[in-house]
């Protein structure tokens, strides 16, 4: 979080900062909230989101890249192999078909680290060494990279069944509180539209890395935890007018000591081989602004790679 190191060279502390007034925050984020206007929490231009939900990203990058290309889903890849000439073969399999072989001049490998070892590491270690250098080396490394758990649960409640003031975005819980639940986002307090008149919608985290027998849950567990825990911290009583439950499995990667250099082994081995690219949260950031950097920066290598192939 290198947002943090820059927030204590500047003001000796995280709460100092913090405490500063957003001079020039103005025109960042959502702005009028109580909670905006007052020294707390983190920097609240951090918080941005397409109105109509994060769906609307995606989808206006698919409408780009289908007005050149084309965009294939429910579609499996199964094995990608470097040819002899430097070009790449992926086995795909459509839903309901056979498996084929596509040759393709570059490819941006955006899984999971545990997946994309699979993928890279599926052919036999001697053929796959012969046209991707290090390649074991490079799939251990990937498959070093530890993930957790998570589930989230939304829920809308009325105002007048929660007793906190909620002037804030939300909250982070630590594990020596003995809670159950890692988060709660205050939804609706930071973003517009998000819920009608004297209603609000939360999003409680449950789970990580330090919980994950919590997962082995059914719903309706989770749904009674949750509804314990907000009624407990923020005093949130009947019933909700809605519950929704979603699990990321595996999805969240973990940077234990060692985490950058462990990257930078990755980033210096599939350098040796133009044309590939490895992208995602595991690498130098979870959150989408990282990501986003990660992959403008790994787009823009792949595009030099492929124009210098072109030129010889």
């Amino acid at each position: 979080m290198p947002r943090f190191l820059d927030m204590e060279r500047q003001s000796r502390s995280l709460i100092r900062a913090s405490r500063k007034p957003a001079a020039s925050s103005a025109g960042e984020g959502e702005s009028g909230s109580a909670a905006e206007t007052e020294g707390s929490g983190a920097r609240y231009g951090l918080f941005t989101a397409p109105r109509e939900g994060m769906s609307k990203m995606i989808n206006r990058l698919r409408e780009i890249v289908e007005a050149s290309g084309t965009v294939r889903s429910q579609t499996r890849v199964e094995s990608l192999a470097r040819t002899p000439d430097g070009r790449f073969t992926l086995r795909v399999c459509p839903q309901d078909a056979a498996a084929t072989d596509e040759q393709f001049d570059a490819v941006v490998v955006a899984l999971r680290t545990h997946h994309a070892a699979e993928l890279l590491g599926g052919e036999t270690a001697s053929k796959q060494e012969a046209s991707i250098p290090n390649v074991e080396r490079l799939t251990e490394l990937l498959r070093s990279i530890e993930y957790s758990s998570a589930a989230i649960v939304v829920s809308g409640h009325r105002l007048e069944n929660v007793k906190h003031p909620l002037k804030a975005f939300g909250l982070v819980i630590p594990h020596t509180e003995g809670r159950r639940i890692l988060a709660v986002s205050f939804t609706s307090r930071k973003f517009p539209g998000r819920a009608p008149e004297g209603r609000v919608m939360l999003r409680t985290f449950i789970g990580g890395a330090l919980q994950p027998e919590l997962l082995q849950q059914t719903d309706d567990e989770l749904f009674q935890v949750v509804r314990q825990e907000l009624a407990s911290i923020l005093g949130v009583s009947g019933e909700p007018d809605f519950e929704r439950i979603v699990r990321y499995n595996n999805a969240m990667p973990q940077y234990h000591l060692g985490h950058l250099d462990r990257v930078s082994a990755i980033e210096s081995l599939v350098a040796g081989v133009p044309g590939l690219e490895l992208v995602g949260n595991a690498y130098r950031g979870v959150g989408l602004p990282d990501c986003i950097r990660y992959a403008e920066a790994s787009a823009n290598r792949l595009m030099e790679s492929l124009a210098q192939t072109e030129s010889v």
